[in-house]
């Protein structure tokens, strides 16, 4: 009798004993939400490398390549020829997922953000059957290896024009929002910056005014 006495103490010491340390391991590994922090905060968001797509525009462009129009090797004025090609192009920008994004979480309850430069995606694709090609001038003398010459520029034509400041101007906008959407879902959404998860997100790309405030 005494002996069962004992081993019913023991069990029950045992079992008290790991209702303690379950409840120290629970203690000792539950995650603190992180609270706001007191005046700005500058941080640092890490990547792993990659690109991010955060643009695209759809431009149908048209290129022409004109030259004088001649004749056994003399020149007849007024009759150029003239070669067009258009094409539905395109125009794709992104960023480059860069080991560290600077980036400062405001007391005013915003995360500023500089992003790597928009880059487009090169050579910029076209749709071929959206091509069109012609040849104008006079019939006789027209040049019809002016077209091929130009079809040879084009990858290099359509290359200047996505790197074009005004282009990359055009999409700079969506590019933000695409770039903000990446920093909330990956960044804000983790236990240490939970409290800023419905902060305004401000983007800036390296090179514009907002870096400087950094």
């Amino acid at each position: 009798m005494i002996k069962r006495a004992a081993l019913l103490l023991v069990a029950v010491a045992v079992l008290a004993l790991g209702l303690i340390g379950y409840r120290q391991f629970r203690t000792d590994t539950k995650t603190e939400q992180t609270s706001a922090p007191v005046g700005d905060v500058p941080v640092v968001f890490r990547t792993n490398g990659g690109l991010l797509e955060v643009g695209k525009l759809v431009y149908t462009k048209q290129f022409k390549l004109a030259e004088k129009g001649t004749l056994l090797g003399i020149e007849i004025p007024g009759c150029p020829t003239v070669a067009t090609v258009a094409v539905k192009a395109h125009f794709v920008y992104r960023v480059r997922l860069e080991p560290e994004w600077k980036a400062k979480i405001t007391a005013d309850k915003r995360v500023l953000v500089v992003a790597p430069q928009l880059e487009p995606a090169i050579p910029v694709a076209f749709d071929t059957a959206s091509l069109d090609e012609s040849l104008s001038g006079c019939p006789i003398i027209q040049n019809k290896q002016l077209l091929d010459r130009l079809r040879k520029q084009l990858s290099a034509k359509l290359a200047e024009r996505a790197n074009h400041p005004d282009y990359k101007r055009m999409v700079r906008n969506d590019a933000a929002k695409t770039v903000g959407e990446f920093i909330r879902k990956w960044y804000l959404g983790r236990d240490e910056y939970a409290y800023a998860k419905d902060y305004q997100i401000v983007v800036s790309f390296k090179g514009e005014p907002i870096e400087d405030l950094m």
